[in-house]
C-alpha cells in the first residue's frame, strides 16, 4: 500500500495546476484515477471520493492486523472521522447553513459509536444537538453546553470532542506494547497541549483576559493548567511558548501572527516526523502501520486543501505553504 502514496513532486504539480480542472486531470493519472474515471465532480464530491478511499485503506489494514492494533486503528482514525462529521454538523448549524449543504460535506461512513447523523442534521439548536447524543459516547458534551450558550461560541464543545477522542484512544492503546504506547502518548500529548494552548489564546483574546469557566479545559496533558491560565490572564504568548521550549515554540510560532492554520500544519509535520523516525522495525509492526495510515490521512487532507485552493484561485505558493510534503 505504501507504493500508492503520492510523492512530493506529484503534490507540487497538483498545487501548481492552473485550475481545478487541470488539478483533476493530474490527479486522474495517480492511484486515485480509477475513482475519478469519467467523473464530472465538484470539490465536495472530490472530498467524498478521497474519504471513501481512505476508509477503504483503513478497513484493509484493520482486517489484516492483530486485534490490539485493529482496535487502536478504529478508535484513532474511524472515531476521528466521526468527530470530524460531528464538528461539521455543529459548525454548519451554528452558522445557519441548510441541512442539505451540511449533509453534502459529511464523510461517507457508517456511524462508529451509535451516532445518528440524520437525527443530528434535523436538530435546530445546540441543546437539541447535545440531547441527540445523550445515549452515545459523546454524552458529556452537555458539560460544555453552558459555556457555548452563555458566550455564544462553539469551540469549547469542539475542544471537548478532542478530549473525548483522546480518552477513547488511551483505553485502546493499553493493549499495545510498552514501546508502542510511548509513541502514541507522545503524539497525543503534543496534540492536546497544542489544542489547549490554542484554546487558551483564543479565550484570552475573545473575552478580555477573564478566567474561563470551570471545565473549559477538559483534558490537561503536559502543559499545566497554571500555564494555560497565565496565557489567558497575561496574553504574553511569545514569552510563554518560548518558556515551553521544543517542540511547542516551533509549532506555535505562527500564532504570533494569528496564523492558526499554519500552527496546525506545523503540528502535522511534527507528528509525521515523530512517526517516521519511530518506523524502525518490520513493515508489519505497529510503528510502520501507524506511520503509513498517518501518511494516507495527511495525503487526503493535502489533496482536499489543494482542491479548495484551486477552486478559490489561491496562488500555488500559498497552497504549498499550508500542505505537508512527504519526506
Amino acid at each position: 500500500m505504501r507504493a500508492e502514496l503520492l510523492d512530493s513532486n506529484t503534490l507540487r504539480n497538483l498545487a501548481e495546476a492552473r485550475d481545478f480542472k487541470e488539478f483533476l486531470e493530474i490527479l486522474s493519472k495517480t492511484p486515485y484515477g480509477e475513482e475519478l474515471a469519467n467523473a464530472e465532480i465538484d470539490v465536495l464530491e472530490l472530498e467524498q471520493i478521497l474519504n471513501k478511499k481512505f476508509l477503504e485503506r483503513l478497513n484493509k489494514i484493520i482486517i489484516s492486523s492483530p486485534k490490539e492494533i485493529s482496535e487502536f486503528i478504529k478508535d484513532y482514525y474511524i472515531m476521528g472521522l466521526e468527530i470530524k462529521n460531528l464538528k461539521r454538523i455543529l459548525r454548519g448549524k451554528f452558522s445557519g447553513m441548510p441541512s442539505e449543504w451540511i449533509a453534502r460535506s459529511l464523510i461517507p461512513m457508517r456511524p462508529y459509536l451509535s451516532v445518528n447523523f440524520e437525527e443530528l442534521l434535523e436538530t435546530k439548536t445546540l441543546e437539541e444537538f447535545v440531547e441527540a447524543l445523550k445515549e452515545t459516547a459523546y454524552a458529556t458534551l452537555s458539560e460544555s453546553l453552558r459555556i457555548c450558550v452563555e458566550h455564544e461560541v462553539l469551540w469549547p464543545m469542539e475542544t471537548r470532542l478532542n478530549g473525548l477522542h483522546v480518552d477513547r484512544i488511551e483505553v485502546s492503546l493499553m493493549n499495545l506494547s510498552p514501546e508502542d504506547r510511548v509513541i502514541v502518548k507522545r503524539v497525543l500529548q503534543t496534540r492536546m497541549d497544542i489544542e489547549n494552548l490554542l484554546a487558551a489564546d483564543k479565550w484570552g483574546k475573545e473575552f478580555g483576559r477573564q478566567t474561563p469557566p470551570r471545565g473549559y479545559f477538559y483534558r490537561i496533558y503536559g502543559v499545566p493548567l497554571e500555564v494555560l491560565e497565565s496565557l489567558i490572564k497575561t496574553g504574553d504568548l511569545e514569552e510563554i511558548i518560548k518558556s515551553l521550549g521544543t517542540p511547542y515554540y516551533q509549532i506555535l510560532k505562527p500564532l504570533l501572527e494569528d496564523d492558526v492554520a499554519l500552527v496546525r500544519r506545523y503540528l502535522q509535520r511534527y507528528i509525521y516526523e515523530v512517526l517516521r523516525k519511530s518506523k524502525t522495525r518490520s513493515d508489519f509492526a505497529f510503528p510502520a502501520i501507524f506511520f503509513l495510515l498517518t501518511s494516507f490521512e495527511n495525503e487526503i487532507e493535502n489533496l482536499a486543501s489543494i482542491a479548495w485552493g484551486k477552486e478559490q484561485g489561491v496562488p500555488p505558493k500559498k497552497i504549498l505553504k499550508y500542505i505537508l510534503l512527504p519526506s
